[in-house]
């Protein structure tokens, strides 16, 4: 493993689990930046976390789907 501008560069074949923020209609370039509010008391937990320790997340798009 090895740090790159900020970024962390894993070797080939290893394996991370990192916190995933599921996020409807959002779409990241790698390195952007995105204003979050987050209310709910397991994502905040989940926030801390990353910025106290981890300091990478994932952020997943997925499509929203309104079953009504």
């Amino acid at each position: 493993m090895q740090d790159v501008t900020g970024r962390v560069i894993f070797d080939e074949g290893s394996t991370v689990s990192i916190p995933a923020y599921l996020q409807p209609g959002v779409i990241l370039i790698p390195g952007q930046t995105m204003p979050i509010q987050v209310y709910r008391p397991s994502v905040v937990a989940m926030m801390r976390t990353v910025v106290e320790q981890q300091k990478t997340i994932a952020v997943l798009h997925y499509k929203y789907v309104n079953i009504l």
